[in-house]
């Protein structure tokens, strides 16, 4: 290319000075963007070049100005290592336009920001590109070395940290970088992705270390927003506008504080994160007595949360609750780190408010003193927190026994798990105190009662809880709700009207509160003890066929339990009445029919000669697991005796080749006991059938109840021996 040639290089770097005519400078700006950006940053000029361009940023000139920034977006599309320079050439750039010097162009925090300012605009689009690099470049600033991402890092915190050391509000009069960027990123995307990697995230913390008041300002201003709740009603009414129209004109110096605090919010809770982001607490404030801990910056984004200020709506993107919610499950996605973070007394009083008024309104607190009820969006978000906490074995413990883990003795019954039971076993009672405001909805309900499920699918939660007799409860709750599901009408497919419409909802509603408070019920299935109490309700029969409905579509248990049913069908199987229950599902049936197609031939066949492989030694995976699904149900006893006992084996002289086995008998018939020519010939797979028979009989035997009843009831070792002599062939 020409631009090897050094005094052609030397000429345009001389014509973009703004010291030339405007003319002049279009057209060597034009020159730039005609050719590679590479080539002129590797170049000896590039340091002139670079001086030039801060200049043209900084033009009135629409033109020049423009062509700059596209000069910038073009090198951004590369993934050179020269990037850097480009995106340091920016920040300084920006950071021109807050010095000393130029300061007075950007406006005051109070007088907010006006987007009808061609000078707001052309910042606004700075920053917006400089994000958009931040976010790209972590795709490949791992190929360069350490220097490219030193510098990056260290010329962002340069720009972020201008304006942070002021007193008042957390921030300085004039409007920060950070303002910008969070109206632009309010999420703070930017440093999420750069403290994903290790490689960067070491970095970016170092460096925060030499930068610590962008972390003391956020802080400071996550506290100062949560004393003061200035998300006011007619902040949220603007942000309903700006959902409806994305184009602002006008930012007011609320909700510029709003997004302060929000980026601040997201930022620091991903730093909660890692060890060494935790490493900058305690943090002392200079107008705070005490120092800001992590659990204090919990407490305050939690009293954020539980705000007893009027509903909002949830279709607010940008809702506190909603913010806040989002965060605190992004510190307890980790188990280690929501047990150093979230597993505090302190913390879980502040999230137990709402729950506690409605127990107890008493006069003097925030919701008694604002005449407010907690809306509905707030004991949804409360609950979805809690469930998050009661995902783990450590967290349950916590809600159940508090921070000392005193467990053996007194119970304490100011403790989570005992407040969330006795909030959900009197709303479903319906006998809240009355001046604690409307009752709370099913949907409220649910979700607290899907903590105490999570609680008692437990023994040990199972004996917290058991005084609160939430079985009798709930099934009380469940009739109720199957009386109503039955008496409400079915709308035909003429009805139009309206009362159709809301006839149809009602009857939704109906079902989904039926099948919430069934699926709960059901969980007290996990453990022995939560059968027998699950048997007391009487209302096994119709679990247990929810259960295979949700088994046979292959549903997982719920949003914080990823595996299936089987293990509850273990434990419904190893008692009498559960299995008696299940074999009245079809449960049994299905399983057999699912083995007989992966051993022998599937019934849909067409060709009936054609029956998958199966290996006698080493099992394959589709029949190991069929191998194992029929000795969930068949490794105890009392499951054994009520398909087998006093059962004799079919008799018959001749067996159809599409006769599938429909009950236990009938398997152990036709693939353990294979005492006749008929049975042989009757399957597809005879030594693989067999074996595999007498792989699940090695199993069942280990039990000697169950090897005294089939050795009574059938010889099955006669009938061994007597096979085992008969093959034996003479020499």
């Amino acid at each position: 290319m020409f631009f090897n040639n050094h005094e052609i290089m030397q000429q345009v770097a001389e014509k973009m000075s703004r010291h030339r005519d405007n003319v002049v400078r279009v057209e060597a700006l034009q020159t730039l963007n005609q050719n590679l950006p590479a080539d002129f940053i590797s170049s000896d000029h590039w340091p002139t070049m670079k001086r030039h361009l801060i200049d043209a940023l900084d033009e009135s000139n629409v033109q020049i100005m423009h062509l700059s920034t596209k000069f910038i977006t073009r090198a951004f599309t590369n993934t050179s290592p020269q990037t850097r320079e480009v995106y340091t050439l920016l920040v300084e750039y920006l950071i021109s336009q807050f010095n000393a010097k130029k300061g007075n162009n950007i406006p005051n925090i109070k007088s907010g920001l006006d987007f009808t300012n061609p000078e707001n605009v052309k910042l606004m689009k700075a920053f917006r590109l400089l994000n958009e690099f931040q976010q790209e470049t972590i795709n490949y600033w791992i190929r360069y070395p350490d220097r490219y991402l030193e510098e990056i890092i260290e010329s962002t915190l340069t720009l972020y940290a201008i304006n942070q050391s002021g007193s008042q509000g957390g921030s300085s009069l004039q409007l920060s970088p950070v303002h910008f960027i969070a109206l632009i990123d309010p999420k703070a995307q930017w440093f999420i992705k750069w403290m994903h990697g290790n490689y960067s995230r070491q970095c970016l913390l170092r460096m925060l270390e030499k930068y610590r008041p962008i972390v003391t300002n956020a802080i400071r201003h996550c506290l100062e927003f949560s004393l003061h709740r200035k998300h006011s009603a007619d902040l949220t009414d603007r942000s309903e506008a700006r959902a409806i129209d994305n184009r602002r004109s006008y930012y007011t110096e609320a909700e510029l504080e709003y997004a302060f605090f929000v980026h601040s919010a997201f930022m620091l809770g991903r730093m909660m994160c890692f060890v060494n982001g935790r490493r900058f607490f305690p943090i002392k404030l200079k107008e705070a007595d005490e120092t800001v801990t992590v659990t204090k910056l919990l407490v305050s984004m939690v009293v954020v949360l539980v705000d007893p200020s009027p509903s909002k709506h949830l279709s607010v993107v940008y809702e506190p609750g909603n913010l806040v919610t989002e965060i605190v499950k992004g510190i307890c996605t980790s188990e280690q780190v929501c047990e150093i973070c979230m597993y505090k007394d302190e913390i879980v009083t502040a999230l137990l408010a709402p729950v506690s008024h409605y127990l107890e309104p008493k006069v003097g607190t925030s919701y008694t003193k604002h005449n407010y009820a907690p809306s509905e969006n707030t004991m949804l978000h409360v609950a979805d927190l809690f469930a998050m906490v009661a995902s783990s074995t450590r967290g349950r413990r916590h809600l159940m026994y508090g921070e000392r883990k005193d467990m053996f003795t007194k119970p304490n019954v100011s403790s989570a798990a005992h407040v969330i039971a006795r909030f959900t076993k009197r709303a479903l009672l319906d006998k809240l105190p009355k001046q604690s405001g409307p009752k709370p909805s099913q949907a409220v309900i649910g979700a607290f009662l899907y903590i105490c499920r999570q609680l008692y699918n437990t023994c040990e939660g199972l004996l917290v809880l058991y005084q609160y007799e939430l079985h009798k409860v709930v099934a009380e709750a469940w009739r109720e709700a199957y009386s109503e599901a039955e008496r409400t009408a079915t709308p035909t497919m003429s009805d139009d009207s309206s009362d159709s419409t809301s006839t149809t909802t009602k009857a939704y509603d109906i079902n989904a509160w039926e099948d919430t408070l069934r699926d709960n019920l059901l969980n007290f299935a996990s453990t022995a003890k939560g059968i027998l109490l699950l048997q007391q309700t009487k209302a096994m029969n119709e679990c247990m066929t929810y259960m295979y409905d949700r088994y046979k579509n292959k549903l997982q248990v719920s949003k914080c339990e990823k595996f299936g049913y089987g293990f509850m069908v273990t434990q419904v199987a190893g008692t009498a009445p559960g299995m008696v229950a299940l074999q009245k599902t079809g449960y049994i049936k299905a399983l057999l029919s699912e083995l007989w197609s992966v051993i022998e031939s599937s019934p849909l066949d067409t060709v009936l000669f054609t029956p998958k492989a199966w290996p006698v030694d080493p099992i394959e995976r589709s029949s190991h697991k069929s191998l194992i699904k029929l000795l969930n149900v068949l490794s105890s006893f009392h499951a054994v005796y009520e398909l087998l006992g006093d059962k004799t084996l079919p008799k018959k002289e001749s067996y159809g080749f599409r006769e599938i086995p429909d009950s236990v008998v009938e398997f152990v018939d036709r693939f353990v006991i294979v005492d006749s020519p008929a049975k042989i010939h009757s399957l597809f797979n005879f030594e693989q059938s067999h074996v595999f028979g007498l792989r699940c009989l090695s199993v069942m035997i280990s039990c000697l109840d169950t090897y005294l009843l089939l050795q009574s009831q059938y010889k099955f070792q006669d009938v061994l021996l007597t096979s085992q002599a008969e093959n034996h062939t003479k020499d």
